[in-house]
């Protein structure tokens, strides 16, 4: 799983704020206030989890966010470290770490103002505004946050009234109707934006997105019969900034209540969602535990690229998605050229810093026919040799430069490069087996991305081949019963599920048949398709449609496909250079295939550390290509072929005589 890069450099100022329970302020207060909350729903490992603060204060004409968080965490005595700056990085003894951060939100946005942008005094900061610091531990991704993602669309609406809450079941439309019981005269809304980085607005029978009108979520609308209210997620003008190809969705909810009844019976009143859950005391427990489905990997990737080819894929953001309808062969000319060019003034506008963008544009553009070496005169594998650079935002960079540099080959005929960043990721493997980004325990997503950047190693390097088959190990011994695996907060998900079955087909495993990857209720491949949801996946079974993990789906099931068609590997764009026709897989990988599948027969699902010690000597035996032949093997074919023509000419002799 590409891990988002993108978001680092504002992890610790920028907005966001996590869904928190749906508190109303009545619109009779009669002290202005602001809600301040600090959350960690993420950092198992945290002295403490939920809500820290979770409190309203009262707004006075000169205060700012900043203040207001000072004096609640003083009056509490709790620590913090940063406000007064505007770059938090600590609070109630929970530090920011590796990909670990805290982000603060306005609103239920993620935007580009930190803290001291929001005062009274330009009124910035008004009564019924939330404010949040949300600790992250995948730069915003795991809170509602996703940099590479630019839907507008909203992930649910839940209304209240009467001290019921509802929720509008969302489909691909925006029209809706609720139904509120009789009676009613006030109606609390809060929207859950997809990607929390647009941020939203409430208009009651008037959408005027220009106007400063909008209600807040916190606040109760006074509603009648026939009102509408619309929701507007993504306009331009609510944003600092906006990537390119993102258009505003907007929402109306039409709402109707029913005329008191006359009659002496009581009118029916719509039971709110909570009752279904409550007759059903099995459904929570059947949600963590994702059914088996039998629908087929060719299915599945019909599926998600007819809707791929459908919408607006073709636009910065969507790497991942194209890299994979181009590994299908689905993207057309039309597609692929405007989504050159929309790269092109993107790097043109924003040069590229980080060494996983260089890395992921590299892919993405190889997957395209481009050369990453000479693209629009830009040279983005360059940046990829410098080992400094590319470590410097940790084992990330290194794991995203090597498979950048494999999946041409680039540089070839370097093995310097090669071997610094085999050998780096060699010696960051943890004693459990694993690897992670930061910390002493493994985590799943960062142990299978390292994976599959040795893969192209594991037959030519020992110390390669002992690594993996460890790690190897590890997944086995920690995947679920179902076929899943769990991420960093313990739940089981499709990002860490998927990128195993990305791993494992780089390694020419069978994610469906390894014994070692199949539990008693399930293979890994299963697991990763109880996510499935009609077009896309879910992050968590049953959660809806997300980006971001419908893009990780589809890269393993892409990954899968190839290798049980015996095509290279996912990153390996070798086959997009020779006319254009995917070939088939090298003897060598048909190898590593046989290899693996012995390897799987005789080998126990324990995860007793190995440790793995590198040696500089043997990084130099590093081979830089998968369809490379050793000089001890063409030593042989040349002595072998001697042999033969020796021979020849002997016999030419003897029947001469």
């Amino acid at each position: 799983m590409m891990k988002r890069s993108g978001i680092v450099s504002c992890v610790l100022t920028a907005a966001i704020l996590t869904s928190v329970v749906s508190v109303s302020v009545s619109a009779g207060t009669d002290n202005p206030k602001v809600r301040i909350v600090v959350s960690n729903t993420t950092n198992d490992s945290a002295p403490w989890s939920g809500n820290l603060v979770d409190e309203w204060v009262d707004l006075k004409s000169d205060s700012t966010a900043t203040d207001l968080f000072i004096d609640v965490m003083n009056e509490k005595g709790l620590s913090q470290t940063g406000a007064q700056t505007g770059y938090v990085t600590e609070i109630g003894g929970l530090s920011a770490e590796g990909m670990g951060g805290w982000m603060f939100g306005y609103n239920d946005w993620y935007g580009n103002n930190g803290i001291g942008s929001f005062k009274t005094e330009d009124g910035s900061l008004s009564d019924g505004d939330e404010l949040c610091f949300a600790y992250s531990m995948n730069w915003g991704v795991d809170i509602g946050s996703d940099f590479y993602n630019t839907s507008t669309k909203l992930l649910k609406i839940e209304y209240s009234s009467d001290g019921n809450t509802y929720s509008v079941p969302l489909t691909d439309e925006t029209e809706y109707s609720i139904e509120l019981p009789e009676g009613t005269q006030l109606l609390n809304i809060r929207p859950t934006a997809e990607n929390k980085n647009y941020r939203y607005k409430i208009y009651k029978n008037e959408y005027t997105p220009d106007e400063p009108n909008d209600i807040k979520a916190s606040k109760d609308i006074s509603v009648n019969d026939g009102d509408s209210i619309y929701i507007g997620v993504g306009h331009d003008s609510w944003h600092s900034w906006m990537p390119d190809g993102v258009t505003e969705t907007v929402y109306k909810l039409a709402v109707s209540i029913p005329q008191v009844q006359k009659s002496s019976e009581p009118s029916k009143v719509s039971e709110p969602e909570q009752s279904d859950v409550s007759q059903n005391s099995d459904v929570s427990e059947q949600s963590s535990q994702p059914e088996k489905t039998d629908i087929s990997v060719e299915q599945m990737l019909r599926e998600i690229s007819d809707n791929m080819s459908a919408s607006n894929y073709d636009a910065v953001g969507f790497e991942w998605e194209n890299m994979v309808m181009a590994r299908l062969g689905k993207i057309n000319d039309n597609n692929r050229e405007k989504y050159l060019e929309t790269v092109k003034k993107y790097i043109a506008d924003n040069p590229l810093e980080r060494p996983t963008d260089f890395a992921k544009y590299t892919i993405v553009l190889t997957a395209m026919g481009q050369d990453a070496e000479n693209f629009d005169g830009t040279n983005l594998v360059e940046k990829l040799t410098d080992t400094e650079f590319t470590g410097q935002y940790g084992i990330n960079g290194t794991i995203y430069a090597l498979i950048a540099l494999d999946s041409k080959p680039y540089l070839k005929n370097d093995a310097k490069v090669r071997n610094t960043l085999v050998s780096s990721l060699l010696e960051a493997q943890l004693e459990d087996g694993g690897w992670t980004f930061f910390g002493d325990n493994y985590d799943v997503d960062m142990t299978a991305m390292t994976i599959k950047a040795l893969a192209p190693y594991y037959l030519d390097n020992k110390d390669v081949k002992t690594a993996v088959d460890k790690a190897l190990e590890l997944l086995s011994a920690v995947q679920q019963d179902n076929g899943t695996f769990c991420g960093f907060d313990g739940s089981q998900n499709c990002d860490s599920t998927a990128e195993v079955v990305t791993a494992l087909s780089a390694l020419m495993i069978d994610a469906d048949k390894d014994e070692r990857f199949v539990k008693a209720n399930g293979s890994a491949l299963d697991g990763l398709k109880s996510f499935y949801d009609n077009h896309g996946f879910s992050h968590i079974a049953g959660d809806g449609f997300n980006k971001y993990s419908t893009a990780e789906g589809f890269m393993a099931l892409c990954a899968y496909d190839r290798m049980a068609k015996n095509l290279t590997r996912l990153y390996d764009m070798s086959d997009v250079f020779e006319n254009d026709k995917p070939q088939q897989s090298s003897t060598r990988e048909s190898s590593l295939s046989s290899e693996v599948s012995a390897k799987a027969s005789s080998q126990t699902s324990s995860s007793t550390a190995v440790s793995t010690v590198v040696s500089s000597s043997t990084a130099d035996t590093v081979k830089t290509s998968d369809n490379g032949i050793t000089a001890m093997k063409w030593a042989f074919i040349v002595m072998m072929g001697a042999g033969i023509l020796v021979f020849i000419l002997y016999r030419q002799k003897k029947n001469a005589e």
